[in-house]
């Protein structure tokens, strides 16, 4: 798969013969590990991963890197390919497929988002991209394995400002306090013009809720998190996790902005949010 289907890099459906599991179809998004750019956006394509799923909301069953040989690749179209490591491989970022409903048909974007609105996970989802700064939660991030029943996928372009794909590591402490959008907050809510009150102050809660209850679970792969940083993009995981740590401290706030709760909730609710 390639730009025409909305990638910005070469995807490859393909299967593994993975130890203990057997022959495996997977999802590989290649990595341009040449670059800065490229070795962040596989950084958070691992830390997405690992978050949400320590967050119990569903992603692929398993994740993993692997090197493929560019004499085992099959032509890309889309543009050159960059250039390949030093053995000759190319490094993915791969995830095992998720499984989708057989007969899904073709669903018009109003009822999509209907069925987002339902989604059990919605909005601990909201809340997860609020903490790791995940801009890029469109439709098409969202995998529809069924009705009302979706998966996450594609965490590269965390902390997507503008244009730029990816976070720098001496950048990170200047983001802290940096309002991303939330497309998928924005699709349940003002897409479908849910502006009253009483629905915001509910939507806010849920997701409040859940940021309390990920935060101590998400805080458990910070190790894992730190490994991949010290492989990919060395020097970059303390800062990385600092971030992480104080979104997820501060969610409450950046939340209360989100539903535009600032009127709504007393001055003294927001100080306690805050410490």
């Amino acid at each position: 798969m390639n730009d025409a289907q909305g990638n910005a890099c070469p995807v490859l459906h393909c299967r593994f013969d993975l130890a203990g599991a057997g022959p495996t179809d997977v999802y590989a998004k290649l990595v341009d590990a040449a670059t800065q750019q490229g070795t962040i956006m596989c950084l958070n394509e691992i830390s997405g991963w690992l978050l949400a799923r320590s967050s119990g909301l569903p992603v692929a069953e398993s994740a993993f890197l692997a090197y493929i040989k560019a004499s085992e690749l099959p032509p890309f179209h889309a543009g050159a390919l960059p250039a390949t490591l030093a053995n000759g491989t190319y490094l993915f970022f791969c995830s095992q497929e998720i499984s989708r409903t057989q007969a899904t048909g073709i669903i018009e974007t109003d009822e999509l988002l209907e069925e987002q609105a339902h989604w059990p996970h919605a909005h601990s989802t909201i809340a997860l991209d609020e903490c790791t700064g995940n801009a890029d939660r469109h439709l098409g991030n969202l995998v529809r394995k069924a009705h009302q029943d979706f998966a996450l996928i594609d965490h590269g372009r965390l902390l997507f400002r503008g244009i730029e794909p990816c976070w720098q590591g001496d950048e990170l402490a200047g983001l802290l306090d940096h309002t991303f959008d939330n497309l998928l907050h924005y699709n349940l809510y003002h897409c479908r013009n849910i502006n009253s009150p009483a629905a915001r102050t509910k939507g806010f809660t849920q997701c409040s809720d859940s940021a309390v209850h990920q935060a101590q679970d998400m805080r458990s792969v910070f190790f894992e998190i730190s490994f991949w940083c010290s492989k990919l993009s060395p020097g970059s995981s303390a800062q990385w996790l600092d971030f992480l740590h104080q979104r997820m401290h501060r969610a409450n706030v950046f939340l209360t902005q989100r539903f535009g709760l600032l009127n709504l909730i007393p001055p003294h609710a927001l100080a306690a949010a805050a410490i």
